[in-house]
């Protein structure tokens, strides 16, 4: 019974621990996003380039949706159906949070306050603004 006692008191405090860790984190998260969010608002927004391009950390506005065949294996029509359903309008907001440990693919993306998670090859249809001091 004491093994059990001590066993249950260990995951408990290694609970609240983690619990703290990931306030904590979730506080810095927030303070970040806002701090780039009117970062980003406050550029000026000249060029154009391909989300499938950008890294980690990048934040801008969709600009426009122009697929090309060889942006996915789906017809050019149903890509650009499931981009805007995902929320990838024009002067939606974008930020790339993550990306896979692997050829960098998929990403990570916020539109907006919705994440989502898109190949590369697909982000390469969706082009959005940036601006020269970037």
């Amino acid at each position: 019974m004491a093994l059990l006692y001590n066993s249950s008191k260990l995951l408990l405090s290694a609970t609240l621990l983690l619990t703290k860790a990931c306030v904590r984190r979730t506080d810095r998260k927030v303070a970040r996003k806002n701090a780039m969010t009117v970062e980003c608002h406050a550029k000026s927004w000249e060029r154009r380039v391909a989300l499938g391009q950008t890294s980690r950390g990048y934040c801008g506005r969709v600009q426009a949706i122009e697929v090309r065949p060889e942006d996915s294996d789906l017809p050019e029509g149903e890509l650009e159906r499931r981009l805007l359903e995902f929320g990838f309008t024009e002067g939606a907001y974008v930020e790339i949070l993550h990306e896979g440990l692997f050829g960098r693919d998929p990403i990570a993306v916020r539109v907006n306050d919705t994440t989502v998670a898109i190949r590369r090859r697909e982000a390469m249809a969706i082009l959005v603004s940036t601006s020269d001091t970037a």
